[in-house]
């Protein structure tokens, strides 16, 4: 597309664009943003020059929303002082000003560039005309991410003075920073190699979680010689110091726990003498709300962990009467113990300490015996050797992984009654003779109720880097070899006070980035292949942990088999890989009683069915049959920063946020919040969680209580909450004292889960909630009907105190792990009211909606029998069957759901097929203006959808727009 005519004037800049063929259809809007981006850069200059009535179609001032034709004629009718102005993208403040320079403090986000193009709108009046003899410039710059006090001159003649001033280092700058790690402030060596160029005050160091260094540094920076360098140069320093400053640009670096894109920089300070008076000036600003913000994250993630490792402690007998720091030997390591998918196991200094990554090769493990054991895999085997599940974990260390999977099968949480079980064998290897003890100390522990004898499993010394040359493992015909082998790079130095530094190097590091023992696993697996020592057999699983980045290397180090599958972790890592052997590589290996068919399957000599092959088994998630009972283990909730994944993964489930909402009735949230608030504030002072009930509404019994916090703390507040209501009967007289329930006493609490989320809660075939129940001894119900106006059910949970926690804490994990399936979600609100009737042939059946389930299972069955008297069609239904429906929308939210021109509610009305008028009038005292809905029930419920989310997404829009609006760089 070509301009028709360009033209410009002193004041306006006329721009002239015809439409084409392929652009008819297309909105005013979105025209002018994709054709005119040379002027209109963003779509709020856009919506400025619509409200100036700037935009013109065929000569006439049009609206935003108009849909245009082939042919039709744009008008650009700019005014260029008003789009000067609206191009400046963040406001700016002035601190000092005379006719000679001024002071400005420029936010984040705030390029030089646009700052100086309007500075006519900020000083000398702010007319946006820049006076005769008059030129502003920015005498010291910094970069567009960095907040800070910028010097402005007003002359031609000033600007010399100020630069010279700058140049000879009399202009004193002084930049705030946040960089990681403990800054060496009094490190002469350090200074050696890394000596400044500026001068360093006000040094302090706050500890953190989110990193290899476990502080975080704030420090002043004072530029004030004549080779000052620029905040850029800066960056740099620190980068080259291994500290680099907070941020996320090429020359700093982010905090885990803080995706912020700010960089944790400001200039706060100058000092210069005026060119002219020589009087001395001074201006100061304090430090952007975000500095503060991420200090106090921080330390309060750093207390919790403190506090968490103070109490592992404790439960061993351990007192700490020093200052806890962050560089303290691994918890684990003081204790002996730690925990892995909810078994306790030995652990010594010459040993791993087990990583809650490794988890999900044990799941791996027990999919696959799941599945085989579902699809009747060993039904039909003719001998002691067919009918064994084998597994051999290379590099045992603790034998964890090995003893977690054994015990899972062993302990009969899978009840069997029918289906034919094998026998279970697991094989550990291990160099170090220390870790061997260990394993065998632990499957001790762990197998010795399951099993009379060691038949089970056997853990010998031996390297799997020469499986080849290992006579005990040939002939075995392993279903699964498993392996977590050492994968940080050994040219990679850890930090001081990282907790890996008191573990063994040879568990952790590897030669070749990290490759090595990938590449010689594969290399002997390839060797015993080719010498036919059947040590797998044909269908056989490898299945390895990688560290991050590490997967797409790992799968072209193993040429010749295939990556059925890749787990990634909770992070987002490819985390678990999962290989069989190509079917085109095995030549003649020797498995008894299993025979290759021609299309790669495996089939059993003794049944003329063939049997799964590793695909089907592996890829088909397990479905539990009429005569199996299975519950999932749980992994456990793990301190992953005390003591360091292999690849800095930090925080659990434990940790991770979590907003939980639950129905109670008038007279349950007056015991939830107490007398003047003391039950309440005592809940959110125990668990550190934010708990809160929606306002009394009169004639509505229904209150929400929402508990927002860590998914540790909102399960402990709902079974405190539990236990307040069971000591305190909402029959009661108010003045009672609390009762002391027996100790298994029954209560119940009533979530609210999005309908999206239920089949997450509820699993397949039920599998998920029968687990919950399991698990927490709790029993649960779920409503089979949305709540009125909303998109959620009700999950009741009842049990004892401590079952309720245990479920909630279940639910909570399903909920965070499928979060992205609420997005969306209309939540349910009993304060508001909707009055429904039928049109004037049905006024009998006139509702009144109170916010109880009981109006909206009513009213669904009175639409489920009129359904089956109306036509399909939204726009042809029977008179008899126009439903007419009233709700209040507060006055502030009317202009959300009109939309610009009636957009939305157009869009609204589109969708639905309902008919809808706004009253133009509020209809009480309160304010509300009454929308009218007409239309059939399905028209009508749809409306009522699209309403309703319209106007949770405008909340959350505010809310959002509110929490950034604290900082003061945003």
């Amino acid at each position: 597309m070509q301009f028709d005519s360009v033209s410009k004037s002193s004041e306006l800049c006329n721009l002239t664009r015809i439409v084409d063929q392929n652009e008819a259809g297309t909105r005013l809007e979105k025209f002018v943003c994709q054709n005119f981006r040379s002027v209109i850069i963003s779509k709020k200059l856009c919506r400025e020059c619509f409200k100036r009535g700037e935009i013109l179609v065929n000569g006439k001032t049009a609206e935003s929303a108009r849909v245009l034709h082939k042919g039709d004629i744009i008008d650009l009718q700019i005014n260029k002082l008003a789009l000067k102005k609206d191009k400046l993208e963040m406001p700016v403040t002035t601190l000092l000003e005379d006719e000679y320079l001024a002071v400005v403090c420029k936010n984040a986000g705030v390029s030089i560039k646009n700052l100086q193009e309007g500075l006519a709108f900020v000083l000398d009046g702010g007319d946006g005309l820049v006076k005769e003899g008059k030129e502003y410039t920015c005498i010291n710059k910094t970069q567009r991410a960095v907040n800070g006090l910028i010097i402005v001159s007003k002359t031609r003649e000033i600007k010399t003075k100020l630069m010279t001033l700058l140049k000879s280092g009399s202009i004193r700058q002084s930049y705030r920073i946040l960089c990681h790690g403990k800054f060496p402030s009094d490190d002469e060596t350090f200074f050696h190699n890394h000596d400044p160029p500026f001068a360093l005050q006000n040094i302090t160091f706050t500890h953190s979680t989110s990193g290899e260094e476990k502080y975080i540094t704030t420090l002043d920076i004072i530029l004030h010689n004549p080779s000052a360098i620029s905040s850029a140069g800066i960056q740099e320093y620190f980068v080259q110091a291994n500290h680099p400053i907070i941020g996320s640009n090429s020359r700093s670096k982010e905090l885990k726990s803080c995706k912020d894109k700010s960089l944790m920089m400001a200039l706060l300070e100058v000092t210069f003498n005026h060119p002219i008076t020589s009087e001395e000036i001074k201006v100061t600003i304090n430090e952007p709300n975000k500095f503060e913000n991420v200090r106090q994250r921080e330390l309060k993630f750093f207390e919790k962990k403190k506090n968490e490792t103070i109490k592992e402690l404790r439960r061993y007998g351990i007192e700490i009467t020093d200052q806890l720091d962050s560089e303290i030997i691994p918890t684990a390591y003081i204790t002996g113990e730690k925990e892995f998918f909810k078994l306790r196991f030995f652990v010594s200094k010459d040993i791993m300490v087990p990583r809650p990554s490794t988890e999900y090769l044990v799941r791996a493990i027990i999919d696959l015996y799941l599945n085989k054991l579902n699809s009747g895999f060993w039904k039909d085997q003719g001998n002691d050797d067919d009918n064994m599940f084998s597994i051999l974990d290379c590099g045992t260390g603790s034998g964890c992984i090995l003893i977690s999977v054994l015990h899972y099968i062993l302990s009969q949480k899978v009840q069997l009654t029918k289906t034919i079980s094998p026998h279970v064998f697991g094989f550990g290897l291990d160099t170090n003779s220390s870790a061997l003890e260990i394993a065998r100390k632990n499957a001790e522990r762990h197998l010795k109720l399951f099993i009379s004898d060691n038949n089970n499993y056997d853990f010998q010394k031996g390297d799997f880097t020469s499986l080849h040359n290992y006579e005990l493992v040939h002939n075995k015909h392993f279903d699964v070899l498993v392996c977590n082998p050492p994968y940080l790079d050994i040219a990679r130095s850890l930090p001081n006070g990282d907790p890996r530094n008191f573990e063994p190097p040879e568990a952790l590091f590897a030669e070749e980035s990290g490759y090595k023992f990938y590449r010689l696993l594969y290399e002997t697996l390839e060797h015993s292949y080719a010498k036919k020592l059947d040590i797998l057999k044909e269908d056989s699983l490898i299945i390895l942990e990688v560290g991050n980045k590490m997967a797409e290397k790992v799968k072209e180090i193993f040429t010749g088999w295939e990556c059925l599958k890749a787990i990634r972790d909770h992070q987002g890592f490819e985390r678990c890989l999962i290989f069989t052997r190509n079917s085109s590589e095995i030549n003649g290996t020797n498995v008894p009683a299993v025979a290759a068919t021609s299309n790669g399957t495996t089939s059993s000599s003794t049944s003329s069915s063939p049997a799964p092959t590793a695909h089907s088994l592996f890829d088909a998630p397990f479905v539990a049959s009429a005569d199996q009972t299975v519950t999932t283990e749980i992994s456990s909730a793990e301190e992953e920063n005390k003591e360091c994944t292999n690849e800095d993964e930090a925080g659990d489930l434990s940790s991770s946020q979590l907003t939980l909402r639950a129905l109670v009735s008038t007279k349950e949230a007056g015991v939830i919040i107490g007398k003047a608030g003391k039950n309440v504030a005592e809940l959110r002072e125990t668990t550190g969680v934010k708990a809160g009930v929606s306002k009394v509404v009169q004639g509505v019994h229904d209150r929400v209580l929402s508990v927002a916090g860590t998914l540790d703390g909102v399960a402990k507040a709902y079974s405190l909450i539990a236990q307040t209501l069971l000591e305190n009967p909402v029959n009661a007289s108010p003045n009672s004292t609390p009762i002391t329930p027996p100790p298994n006493a029954f209560t119940s609490v009533r979530l609210l889960i999005s309908h999206n989320l239920m089949g997450t809660i509820i699993g397949r075939q039920g599998g998920k909630i029968k687990h919950i129940q399991d698990v927490s001894g709790a029993r649960m119900v779920a409503s089979k009907e949305m709540l009125p106006q909303s998109t959620e059910r009700i999950v009741e949970v009842q049990g004892t105190v401590e079952a309720i926690r245990v479920a909630v804490w279940e639910i909570g994990k399903c909920l965070i792990e499928d979060n992205e399936r609420g997005i969306g979600t209309v939540l349910y609100n009993p304060a508001i009211k909707v009055t429904s009737s039928y049109s004037t042939t049905r006024r009998n059946d006139y509702t009144t909606r109170t916010g109880n389930g009981t109006d909206f299972i009513r009213q669904r069955n009175d639409y489920h029998s009129n359904n089956r008297r109306q036509s399909n069609s939204n726009n042809s239904y029977d008179s008899t069957s126009i439903r007419t429906q009233n709700i209040s929308i507060p006055a502030d939210m009317v202009g959300c759901i009109i939309g610009k021109a009636g957009s939305k509610i157009s869009e609204i009305r589109r969708l639905s097929g309902s008919r809808i008028s706004i009253a133009k009038t509020p209809h009480d005292e309160t304010g509300e203006r009454m929308f009218t809905i007409q239309g059939s029930p399905e028209a009508n419920e749809k409306a009522l959808f699209l309403l309703y989310n319209q106007l949770e997404n405008e909340k959350e829009r505010r809310l959002s727009a509110n929490a950034n609006g604290g900082d003061s760089d945003a």
